[in-house]
């Protein structure tokens, strides 16, 4: 996919607000992700002038072999926002969005520690958070199955003798999906350990 023209450059943004993604649909998950930036505030006392949802992920490799379009011009992004961001895109409505690596200025060292010393505000004025773990992988529908039974009491993590949900082989079974998923990289994150404690 061939980038557009030039490169994106930030606006300064006032204080008390932060830059939220508009991104727009499209119906092919492969075409290039097209979006806007806007700012609003947020981190002003009562302020949220717009619903957004946070997205939290891991930045994996840092080298920035994606990119999204804004305004007609190209940012360049890691290989698992970009992942994330097609995913999350909806076919018909624009999606509004945080998503550090595109809202913050990575390249102003003073916005940025600005708005890292905010986060938690951030995520906590967002209408939701969303987790971004990486791509499915084989087991990832079993772990998450078993993890909305487990919300809903159906069953209890490490029942061996459940034969409705096929005995001790499919507990075993269950089980591994579960490990194999909390060993995905976002579950090693500094922060995530901690609120895990």
């Amino acid at each position: 996919m061939s980038r557009p023209g030039l490169p994106y450059r930030y606006s300064s943004l006032p204080d008390g607000s932060v830059r939220l993604l508009k991104l727009i649909p499209h119906w092919d998950e492969q075409a290039q992700i097209q979006c806007s930036l806007f700012t609003c505030p947020v981190l002003v006392s009562g302020g949220t002038s717009h619903p957004f949802e946070a997205l939290s992920y891991v930045w994996g490799i840092p080298d920035r072999t994606h990119f999204v379009c804004i305004d007609n011009c190209y940012l360049p992004i890691t290989a698992s926002l970009h992942a994330a961001l097609s995913r999350l895109r909806d076919s018909f409505i624009d999606r509004i969005l945080w998503a550090d690596a595109i809202c913050i200025n990575q390249h102003d060292l003073g916005e940025g520690a600005q708005q890292i010393q905010c986060m938690a505000t951030i995520y906590a004025k967002a209408s939701r958070v969303l987790v971004w773990l990486g791509e499915e992988g084989s087991d990832s529908s079993l772990a998450l199955e078993t993890i909305h039974r487990a919300a809903d009491k159906r069953y209890r993590l490490g029942e061996d003798d459940d034969p409705e949900h096929g005995g001790a082989d499919a507990v075993g079974c269950r089980n591994a999906c579960l490990l194999a998923l909390i060993e995905r990289p976002w579950f090693r994150r500094i922060w995530v350990r901690y609120l895990l404690l």
